[in-house]
């Protein structure tokens, strides 16, 4: 499909601060926290079953079932995909953080066929001041990620 950049800060739902957590180091929750669950609206096929809602992580992935998406409270390089996670879609997965500064949007359409999460100008975890913009969208049927730095 022929993709074209949607910049969703302004018509998204920006994701509170407030709204992440970290089961393992309640007092980090913006560095490697998690959000969740966002309804999409439709079913979403991923593998052999049908989804609807996801969680969505700092560190860069989403997973349709995984309530946290960091390994014992931090990030880390993992195999994916694999353990610890059952359902991790990772556009970008990396130490990421928005402590400092960042958002991460989410953004349903009005047709209810498109969702999309865009991680807005966060930072890398040892450098916060390199900041990254990408977006994962995906349709009833199609994944589509970009990078925009």
């Amino acid at each position: 499909p022929t993709y074209n950049w949607i910049d969703i800060t302004s018509i998204g739902y920006r994701i509170p601060k407030i709204a992440y957590y970290n089961y393992d180091f309640p007092t980090e929750p913006l560095d490697d926290g998690t959000a969740g669950p966002y309804v999409f609206r439709f079913n979403f096929p991923f593998f052999d079953s049908s989804y609807n809602a996801c969680y969505v992580g700092v560190n860069g992935a989403i997973s349709l079932i995984d309530t946290n998406l960091n390994i014992n409270g931090y990030y880390d390089n993992i195999d994916i995909p694999g353990h610890p996670f059952r359902t991790i879609i990772a556009p970008f997965w990396n130490d990421l953080s928005i402590e400092s500064h960042g958002d991460i949007y989410y953004y349903v359409n009005s047709r209810n066929d498109t969702a999309i999460f865009e991680w807005y100008q966060v930072g890398n975890f040892h450098s916060t001041s390199d900041t990254l913009t990408m977006k994962f969208r995906w349709t009833n049927s199609t994944i589509i990620k970009a990078l925009k730095s």
